[in-house]
């Protein structure tokens, strides 16, 4: 920034946006502020009647990738019969980019009983597969394990034969549809845009890959803010004010509606939808 090397922006759990050296410094005390806004999300859940207590079919279950291990580590507890479980969320997850099978991340959710799930990419291979499961549902748990597919709508036919690896191994993991990350582009301008349209066909390879690999559907992943924006190309024009992110492009609301109704149009009646959020 105006020939000053500054520290990248890691999100607000580690510094600040602004392009200065004293925002970009690393702050644990941003930990502790996250922390707080956790439990105020939690307290709003609850008194929309959305939280422990309230019918499942209303429960509202909090998900967040497991990154941070300075945040997560922590937040550990032992569950009273030998297990551990991560009180941080209810659904921790692995990204892609950190999910070596001998890494730290791996290794701490493998640990734990809480249901947890791992993305995958179009460069994972079959073997890949095959040892993330056999560490993180080594019992082969219906329910312990998801799989978050997200390849791009390019490379969608790379997900097929991992569904029908999974499956021959015998871990019957869910498999979710995340069709935001493999299609992130630059504009003209170099500007990070998400096409909806690309989104849309994403869902529809993953639906028809996975039921012919044998696997189960079992929800859509997508990333979108309640404000006015506008950062996916789709039924509003991007760029200007609307832009707004400080990482990747954002649904719109009136977007992510249609994303999830074209999810639900393409379930078969005899796959239901799991919903989780993920605030």
């Amino acid at each position: 920034m105006d020939g000053v090397r500054l520290p990248v922006f890691r999100g607000p759990i580690v510094n600040g946006p602004e392009a200065t050296r004293s925002a970009r410094r690393a702050d644990p005390d941003r930990m502790l502020a996250c922390h707080t806004a956790a439990g105020r999300t939690r307290s709003a859940l609850e008194e929309l009647g959305r939280g422990p207590g309230a019918d499942p079919l209303k429960r509202v279950w909090t998900s967040h990738e497991a990154l941070l291990l300075d945040y997560e580590v922590p937040l550990v507890r032992p569950t009273g019969t030998g297990g551990h479980y991560l009180t941080s969320t209810h659904w921790p997850w692995i990204g892609e980019r950190t999910r070596q099978p001998a890494g730290a991340h791996v290794r701490l959710l493998a640990r734990l009983e809480n249901p947890v799930a791992c993305k995958v990419g179009p460069d994972t291979t079959a073997s890949q597969v095959r040892e993330l499961c056999a560490l993180l549902d080594p019992h082969r748990v219906s329910g312990r394990l998801t799989l978050i597919r997200r390849f791009g709508t390019a490379r969608i036919g790379r997900l097929q034969p991992l569904v029908e690896e999974v499956g021959r191994a015998g871990h019957p993991v869910l498999w979710m549809c995340d069709p935001m990350h493999g299609n992130t582009v630059k504009d003209a301008c170099g500007l990070k845009i998400r096409r909806l349209e690309d989104i849309m066909t994403e869902v529809r390879g993953f639906l028809s890959a996975v039921r012919r690999g044998g696997g189960v559907c079992a929800g859509v992943h997508q990333e979108a803010s309640p404000q006015n924006i506008a950062e996916c190309a789709g039924t509003v024009p991007v760029r200007g004010p609307g832009y707004r992110t400080l990482c990747d492009p954002r649904l719109n609301m009136r977007q992510a509606v249609a994303v999830a109704a074209h999810w639900q149009q393409g379930l078969s009646p005899a796959r239901p939808a799991v919903r989780a959020a993920n605030p």
